[in-house]
């Protein structure tokens, strides 16, 4: 994959996004078949501490596959305060968004 712009490395906290980001698709890149990779969302903004960074991943399919249509957000983060943090937001939005049902989480591992 192609390295992020230095200019959107304008802060300690965009340059520690950036580094982390690279170790995860690095690994994504090694297990699944990429065709194309994005940088989308704040992060292309000139917010000086953005939240996180959004990338989204084209997969290459087979000629017959062409007519399927599916997506699945699936966010990274450490297994620490932070990523607890992460994921109480996400119920948060989730409730916000699509209401109480939304508010809870089912662990898979």
């Amino acid at each position: 994959m192609k390295k992020i712009p230095k200019s959107l490395a304008t802060s300690t906290r965009r340059q520690m996004l950036i580094k982390q980001a690279k170790v995860i698709t690095d690994k994504i890149e090694k297990s699944l078949p990429i065709s194309k990779a994005y940088l989308v969302g704040s992060f292309l903004a000139k917010k000086k501490k953005p939240y996180d960074i959004d990338i989204a991943i084209l997969l290459k399919t087979p000629v017959k596959s062409e007519k399927e249509n599916w997506s699945i957000d699936l966010v990274i983060t450490p297994d620490n305060k932070y990523g607890q943090y992460v994921l109480r937001e996400l119920k948060h939005w989730g409730k916000k968004k699509y209401g109480n049902s939304a508010n809870q989480s089912i662990r898979l591992k």
